[in-house]
């Protein structure tokens, strides 16, 4: 069956009636798996989604322009630029032999505020510009701690001290961030020190300036402290049904759509009162800082290079083009849809062998990390029931050393999981942002890993299996498409939600429900509007979802790239994992070759790319 704008709900069920039983626990784990999102990943969140991929399809690729119409070109036989990282020491510490070791952060903020004095009293310049890059490294220690202690309280999430530990220390961090920012701008005004910082740190600590104040310290505590509470509800809550508890595994593992509903219900319930609450504190933060709404805050944290208005242009294109094919290559394809959820019973060793191989014959220039991860053990793989649900990728500034978090399930996700992280990973190994000041585009870090994961499906075969080869390109596309809509639907509900600060839970459900059913996840998934509560970022990460969708349009790039030159993509993708510090998401990949993910066109032209594809499956 084909679905198109004629189609009637009646006729869509009727259908998925039809298909097979089979459906209604699909819309179970896809539905459920939104609770299972990490990395801030949303190539994971769709946790059945396995990875594969690309034969041939029309090419969607443009020159660098800032045009509002994309322009397709053909890949170029000129040599690509020289990929050159920045020279790093690294570590040569496992994880288990690093220590955590609380600092002291009274004394920190007491020479913090020693060499603001000093500034204020005249002091030689040279002599404070230097105790200011020492105590930038400092924090850089500081930052070493936090991490640490977030990771064991990750793989322990019982670990009340740790909790704690990692609370502190995140509050610390940005009471010295303001302190270091207030000491930066006394010292980048001063007219004889003009030479002594780009122009590019400049600007960032201007930035920072901005959005930050001493004056919402206790909000900052208090968002983090409603934050952990989610996280401990997130990661214990089970509902009582049929005369026994069932947690969120159980459920998925049952297929039961009502219990599903009720465990959103009554989870929803409770987690929806602590995000009341930080909408509450989050844009009275805002409006401190002289925003409108939290919404603008966010982005400008985030350091995005486009707006909340063009992010719901975006979500106007994916609604238009990317949502109908994405119905229609489920319905089409349904056979090859629900073999995709079999590839399962994975090994790790070969796996991750596989892997290796893969990277070897497509980016060899990550080996380096990929070798160091596994010789100081910078990685946990382990399933328990303590450790936090979702996977990421971090660094332990004192080493230099990045750490991968993830659960092996012995599912063909996790394989497409650890190739997600590990573009991440390479990035913090080969170009490690360090510096309470440096920042990086958080859509940039995401193509990072998507990028990888589109490259690598070209190894499908061989990381799968032949079984799940079309299976898995499918797969491959729908997770694709699954990015763009979910990235622009939960965007949609949270810039609502900052806008709308007096809506009641009700309230929220309701637009929640709205957007379930404009996006079909309503009729596709039974979405019935309390299903938010189950995802992270909204309590964590606010704002930051719409970075999986437009980091996906340039992952896609890469992809659509690579079908007629495929070290011609890896070359992009390599120049855009060596960006320069203080890079921006547009103009880094239009100056790697590819199209501003804004220009009018792109959406369109990705749709009928990715459906042109999808009909070469079997």
């Amino acid at each position: 069956m084909t679905y198109n704008e004629t189609t009637t709900r009646k006729e869509l069920f009727n259908s998925m009636k039809k298909l097979s039983i089979k459906a209604s626990l699909i819309a179970l784990i896809l539905a459920f798996a939104l609770a299972l999102s990490g990395c801030s990943c949303i190539l994971e969140t769709a946790r059945d989604y396995v990875r594969a991929n690309t034969t041939e399809a029309p090419s969607i690729t443009a020159a660098p322009t800032s045009q509002a119409t994309a322009v397709p070109v053909t890949p170029s036989d000129e040599p690509s630029a020289q990929v050159v990282f920045p020279q790093v020491e690294h570590g040569k510490v496992k994880f288990s032999d690093m220590e955590f070791v609380y600092p002291d952060v009274d004394a920190f903020i007491a020479d913090i505020d020693a060499l603001q004095a000093d500034i204020d009293a005249g002091a030689n310049k040279q002599q404070c510009l230097d105790r200011y890059e020492a105590l930038c490294e400092r924090f850089d220690s500081l930052s070493s701690m936090a991490s640490l202690a977030f990771i064991l309280y990750c793989l322990d999430v019982t670990d009340e001290q740790m909790q704690t530990n990692q609370e502190e220390l995140s509050n610390a961090a940005m009471d010295i961030e303001w302190r270091l920012v207030d000491v930066g701008i006394s010292l980048v005004e001063d007219p004889t020190l003009s030479e002594a910082f780009s122009s590019d740190y400049v600007e960032s600590l201007r930035l920072a300036d901005g959005l930050n104040d001493e004056s919402i310290q206790t909000l900052v505590e208090r968002e983090n402290k409603l934050e952990s509470e989610y996280s401990e509800l997130l990661t214990t809550f089970t509902i009582t049904a049929n005369g026994r508890e069932w947690t969120q595994e159980d459920i998925s593992e049952a297929g039961d759509r009502e219990l599903l509903d009720a465990y959103c219900s009554e989870l929803n319930a409770k987690a929806g009162q602590i995000f009341l609450q930080l909408v509450d504190v989050r844009n009275e933060m805002a409006l401190a800082l002289g925003y409108d709404n939290y919404t603008d805050y966010a982005y400008d944290c985030f350091g995005r290079d486009f707006t909340p208005e063009q992010s719901k242009a975006l979500a106007k294109d994916v609604k238009e083009y990317i949502v109908p094919l994405y119905m229609q290559s489920i319905f089409e394809h349904y056979d090859s849809y629900i073999a995709s959820f079999e590839a399962e019973g994975y090994s790790l060793q070969p796996s991750l062998d596989t892997i290796k191989a893969g990277l070897e014959q497509t980016v060899p220039e990550l080996l380096e990390a990929w070798d160091y991860m596994f010789e100081y053990e910078l990685y946990n793989f382990d399933v328990s029931d303590v450790k936090r649900p979702g996977s990421y990728s971090t660094i332990i500034n004192d080493y230099n050393a990045p750490f991968m978090y993830t659960h092996w399930d012995g599912t063909g996700t996790v394989i497409g999981t650890i190739i997600h992280e590990f573009g991440h990973y390479a990035n913090f190994y080969f170009n490690p942002e360090t510096g309470w000041n440096m920042g990086g585009s958080v859509d940039l870090a995401e193509v990072d890993s998507q990028g990888l994961e589109l490259l690598m499906l070209k190894h499908a075969a061989s990381l799968y299996g032949a079984d799940y080869t079309d299976p898995m390109r499918l797969s491959s596309m729908l997770n694709a498409m699954y990015a763009l809509m979910s990235a622009c639907m939960e965007d949609e509900f949270q810039q609502w939600a900052y806008t709308n600060p007096d809506a009641t839970l009700e309230q929220l459900n309701a637009e929640y429900f709205r957007l379930a059913q404009e996006y079909n996840y309503a009729l596709l998934y039974g979405y019935t509007g309390t299903e938010w509560s189950l995802i992270h970022h909204h309590f964590e990460d606010p704002l930051y979802y719409i970075s999986y969708g437009t980091s996906m349009l340039g992952a896609l790039q890469v992809w659509d790239y690579s079908v007629n030159d495929y070290e011609g993509a890896c070359d992009i993708y390599m120049q855009i994992q060596a960006r320069p510090h203080y890079s921006q998401f547009r103009e880094t990949l239009m100056r790697a070759g590819l199209n501003d993910p804004f220009a009018g066109g792109i959406i369109a032209d990705i749709a009928d790319s990715m459906d042109a594809y999808i009909h070469t499956l079997k």
